[in-house]
Parts: structure tokens; sequence; C-alpha cells
């Protein structure tokens, strides 16, 4: 999306204005749902028929394991012809796919062993049994021991120290250096057949089009073309037989998926920008559905940058940011009523969720922010520019330029901070500096805002993202409490006592403030009001077995 700015600023200093000329505080807008799919039931379905979906890009590797794996919107697609062991409901918590995995077992050791039972009647589109052998090659390709396998970096396979097969090959054992607290993860992007991962030129470059044996699920793909790909029935699923009899996949952009859709030849597409929303509601039978999506803004403070290093600084930014503010900035006139995350980990749509921000009295307050400025010796100079030892409270904040959340959020940065006192900077990089890592792992910034999730695996990667030394903790701050605690969660096994210390975590968070959470990114997709059980899935997984079309 490459929209003005223009417009959002205006809009977003109007309702500052409005709201200080004595007007009673707002009531908190009720949050986007969960999910919007328009469920239906299977009867009142067509048996049989095409969706056709747009989406933003169909080139790149199918692989789900691979380091440039498919984006979260060809994710959710690949659910109709990959194996899924895992379902995912609308908070995010995962249970076993039966038609996958008819039995898990799990000891917590140590050492944690998980022993599956496969389904067995589970079979690739060629006929093959499912095996724990393509189990064993999944682990081997992406342990981490041949680095030669372009594998991503957060899947968790070097915590597994051993895949075998057990009583039959249709049982899998599996057995963790550590604790099995997260023993989903690493199996949660799916399971691959062993033909497919057996070298890495198999696995780093084989995925670039889908090959009918390597899948298994209600759909098999029957057509490839440079922008669109075609799914029909497997005539080898095993399942519930699914009530469409093809899913097309199409690339188009913005302006020509709005003109498919009024063409008729489209059932669904991305619907973030307000003008592909405005389109699909002038048809008739157009909506826009709408959910809370697993990604969320995140401001990411460089700790070793002038002022920024000081910890009240970063106190009185978080004070004085109104991530309201910013998400209507971001997404006007799309009904979107953003909510602050409020916790350094769990979306508000996860069970683990609490306003540990509250807590730790991290909320909206400018007054606040410039007592704390005050305590640290920040002193108001002439120029409105707050000053210490000589030394101005001036930051930089960088846009992305082209992606309007963080063109927004560099421009609210400099509106908002300038109240207490801070001066904002603003300067630019591109997309491509940010995709390759060059940003944020050369620390050029000063405060940047980046995409993060909201995954099922919430306390994953923490040593990472905040461990001191860790190869994502882009704030170069060390924390040494958050190290033990990082560290004691690692070889927790306990959910309530995982959620405790993660509650310790936050406050340490909060109170230190490498980063600042903003608020939940919205899910925005235009479909036909004839498309059933398919849309804004929001954290959800799709079953693609049960996507219709409503009979007429």
């Amino acid at each position: 999306m490459t929209r003005s700015l223009t417009g959002c600023a205006v809009a977003v200093a109007m309702v500052v204005l409005l709201a200080s000329c004595g007007s009673p505080p707002a009531p908190e807008p009720e949050p986007a749902p969960a999910s919007d799919i328009n469920p239906v039931a299977a009867q009142r379905l067509s048996d049989g028929g095409e969706l056709r979906i747009a989406v933003t890009n169909l080139g790149g590797t199918w692989n789900p394991l691979h380091a440039e794996r498919p984006s979260r919107e060809r994710d959710q697609l690949r659910r109709a012809f990959l194996p899924t062991l895992f379902d995912v409901d609308t908070a995010g918590v995962l249970s076993p796919d039966p038609d996958f995995l008819a039995s898990v077992d799990v000891a917590p050791g140590p050492p944690g062993q998980v022993t599956w039972q496969l389904n067995e009647d589970a079979v690739w589109a060629d006929g093959a049994p499912i095996v724990a052998e393509d189990a064993i090659a999944t682990w081997r390709a992406c342990n981490g021991e041949r680095p030669e396998f372009r594998c991503a970096s957060d899947l968790g396979f070097d915590q597994i120290t051993d895949v075998s097969q057990g009583s039959s090959p249709k049982q899998v054992k599996v057995t963790y250096a550590g604790s099995t607290a997260d023993w989903q993860r690493p199996w949660s992007h799916g399971l691959l057949r062993a033909a497919s991962v057996k070298d890495p030129q198999t696995f780093n470059d084989g995925w670039a089009s889908m090959r009918p044996e390597w899948t298994a699920g209600p759909f098999t793909p029957s057509g490839q073309e440079p922008a669109a790909l075609f799914l029909d029935r497997s005539e080898k699923w095993w399942g519930t037989p699914p009530r469409l009899s093809r899913i097309s996949l199409s690339t188009v952009d913005a302006a020509g998926g709005a003109k498919g859709f009024g063409d008729h030849l489209l059932d669904v597409l991305p619907a973030e920008d307000p003008d592909t929303q405005a389109d699909v509601r002038e048809q008739p039978g157009g909506t826009i559905r709408m959910a809370l999506s697993g990604a969320y803004r995140r401001l990411i403070f460089n700790t070793t940058a002038g002022p920024l290093s000081d910890p009240a600084v970063r106190r009185a930014i978080m004070l004085s940011i109104d991530p309201v503010a910013v998400g209507r900035a971001a997404f006007p006139d799309t009904g979107y009523q953003p909510l602050p995350m409020d916790s350094q980990f769990y979306g508000r749509h996860q069970g683990q969720w609490v306003d540990t921000a509250a807590q730790a009295g991290v909320r909206l307050d400018r007054e606040e922010a410039q007592r704390v400025l005050d305590r640290a010796g920040w002193r108001p100079g002439p120029d409105g520019v707050r000053v210490k030892d000589g030394q101005p409270l001036v930051i930089r904040a960088t846009r992305i330029a082209g992606l309007i959340t963080s063109e927004v959020e560099a421009v609210e940065l400099q509106r908002e901070l300038s109240g207490v006192g801070i001066s904002v900077q603003i300067e630019e990089a591109s997309i491509e500096e940010l995709a390759d890592g060059s940003l944020l792992s050369g620390g050029n910034f000063g405060v940047v805002g980046i995409t993060a999730d909201t995954s099922p695996f919430p306390l994953d990667g923490l040593d990472a993202r905040f461990g001191s030394g860790g190869e994502q903790n882009f704030s170069q701050l060390a924390m040494p409490e958050a190290d033990r605690l990082i560290g004691e969660l690692s070889a927790a096994s306990d959910p309530a006592q995982r959620v405790e210390l993660s509650r310790q975590l936050e406050a340490v968070l909060w109170e230190q403030a490498p980063s600042m959470p903003l608020y939940q990114l919205p899910q925005l997709v235009g479909a036909r009001d004839l498309v059933a059980n398919y849309g804004a899935p929001g954290q959800a997984s799709v079953d693609w077995t049960a996507v219709g079309l409503i009979a007429g």
C-alpha cells in the first residue's frame, strides 16, 4: 500500500484537536473479531464449484521450511495440498489434525519424547503411504547439521536430538534435548515427503513449482502458470470430501484484483487498501471480512543511539505514544478499530493475554512522560527541545518508503513526541534494506517499526529476540534479569509455570524498554457473500474441506 500520508495525518490531527476541546473520553472500541469467515453448514453448500482467489505473489519457493519460505498468505493456502499435522483455533491453540495424526503421547522427560501414530489412511497424492521415514528426512534436512540445506533459522529442529521409527512405519518417536512445552513447533509448518528433501539441491531449488507426488491433502495441483496455480480435488484424499471441486489462485495487483472482482473473474481478494474495499462493496454481494491477524507492529529502540541509551528517554517515549492513533492513521476508512497490544508476547485473541503494560505503569500519559524526563535531568530548552549536559534530546526515526504502517509511525512519533520536548528527525530506508536485514542488523537507526507475529508459540525464540547478544536483539540491550528468566522458561514444561515466568519477563521488558509493542494488525479480505467458511480466519487454520459456495 502506497497511499499518501497527508489525509491520514490531517485526520489524526483533527481527532487530537477535538479531544482537547473538553469532549468526554470515548469508550474503548471493540476489537475486530478473532475470525470472519461466514460460517455455513455443509448441507447448505453446493457439491462442487470453483473458488477463484487473488493472491499477491506465487513466485519463489513453496517449501514451508525454506529460509525464504512462503508468505503468511501462501502459508494459509498450502494447507489445501500439503500435510498439516495440527489444526489451529482462533486463539492460536494447536490440536492434532486427525487426518494426519491418529494419536500423540507426550512424555515430558527430560529428555522429552513425543510418540505419534500417523493416520493409517494418510497417503501422498500418488498413493504412497505417509510414514516415519518422511519425518526423519524432514528433521535431518533442518536440524542444523547440514548448513547447505537453506532452512529457516527459527524452525526448532535443532532442539530435537533424534527422530526414529517406532513399532511400525506409521509410528514416529521424537526425542527433545530439553522441555517438550513447544514440541509441536518444529512440525507446525508440516511434514515433507522424504524425496522432496533428499538433498540440498532438491530442498533449495526443487520447490519452485509444485510436484503432485509431493503433496497430500484434499486438493492437489493440476496445473501451474507463471501467475496462476490450479488445485483440483485429490483422488487419493481419505478424509471428509471437500465441497469445492477446484481452487484457482491468480497473481494480481490491487487494481487488477478490484477489476477482476468487478468483472466476476474473482471471488476473494486482499483488501487492505480503502479503494479496493470501496470497489468490493460497490459490487452486488461484495463484502469485506475483517479479523485480528496474527501480526502486530513493534517499535525497536536502538539503545546505542545517543539519547536512546537513557532508559528514561525510552520510557518517556512509551508514555507519549498513542498506539490507537497510530493504528487509525495507518488504516483509515477501513472500519478497523485498533487497540493497544499492551502485552509483550500475547495477542488479544490469545488466552494468556493480560494488560501487563498497565501493571507496569505504561499507558498514554504525557504529563508523566515529562516528569520522567525532568527526573532524569532532561530540562526544557528555549526552542521546546529538552537538553541535558548541553545535548539536545533529538532522536532519529526511520520510515520505510512505500510501507504505510512505517510512514505513519514516523510521522506520529514526530508529532506526539514534540509535545514532551523530544525532537524527531525522520530518515528514510527502502523496503529492501528492511527485508534483507541490513537495516536492523547494521544498527543504522534510532527508532524503527517492524511487523512481528503473535504465533501459536508466543514464548518461542525469546533468547534470540531479547537475550543478551541474541541475533534478533536489534535494540542491542543486555538485560541480565531477562536472560535469567528466559533460561528458566526454556527449561520449564508446566504451562502455568511458563505463563508466570512470562509475566515476570514482561515486567522486565516494560521496565528496560528495548522495544514497544503497538497494535495488532487487521486481516482484511474482500469476498462474495456466497463464499462460505473462508475469508479472514485470523490466527485459525482454514479447513479446506469445509470451504464452499452457498447453493443458490
